[in-house]
């Protein structure tokens, strides 16, 4: 576990095993072309991955559950309540996939009033698995932190970091991710 003020990191001791439970379930959901933050708004110049939603209610969902609460616990701090809306599964799967720079804030889709706060990655590809695809963060406008994530690597940071992850070169990245809300800030 490795905390600072902008980015929680956890070796969270998920192995190939849980990973290959959590792959089995998410064939029964339909894949589709990742999207931006505007429904609908699928743009492959700014991201090219491919997603399915995972309900937030389930095991999956209280597991990551506590990675979120161990890190504003120890880091943040923040009035966060709930998931704000499903958890997304999240396959980077041939050359040049991405996702570009951007924010994870928006409203919950649960209640208007609450917005997301932070954001978790969770890997479940090894990092031999993959070349690219390493996620960054900009910790401050003048500090790109980079993540070569391994399986079971989780990365809990605040949701209004621009962040992205980088094309692939070679094989697939998977992960889950989501997003905690609360109350807008005062």
């Amino acid at each position: 576990m490795s905390k600072n003020p902008d980015v929680f990191e956890i070796k969270s001791g998920i192995d190939s095993r849980i990973a290959s439970i959590i792959l089995e379930q998410t064939e029964k959901y339909s894949k589709e072309n990742g999207a931006t933050n505007k429904p609908g708004s699928v743009n492959v110049s700014k991201r090219d991955s491919e997603i399915l939603w995972i309900p937030e209610s389930g095991w999956v969902g209280g597991m990551m559950s506590h990675f979120v609460n161990l890190a504003n616990t120890f880091s943040f701090g923040y009035d966060i309540q709930y998931w704000g809306t499903r958890i997304q599964y999240t396959e980077y799967n041939h050359e040049g996939a991405h996702y570009g720079w951007h924010i994870d804030t928006t409203k919950s889709s649960y209640r208007n009033d609450h917005i997301r706060k932070l954001s978790i990655s969770l890997c479940l590809s090894s990092k031999d698995d993959y070349d690219g695809g390493e996620l960054e963060i900009k910790a401050l406008p003048e500090e790109v932190k980079k993540y070569k994530m391994d399986m079971g690597d989780v990365v809990v940071f605040p949701s209004d970091m621009e962040h992205r992850v980088l094309p692939i070169k070679s094989g697939k990245r998977v992960s889950l991710v989501g997003w905690y809300a609360g109350p807008r800030w005062k």
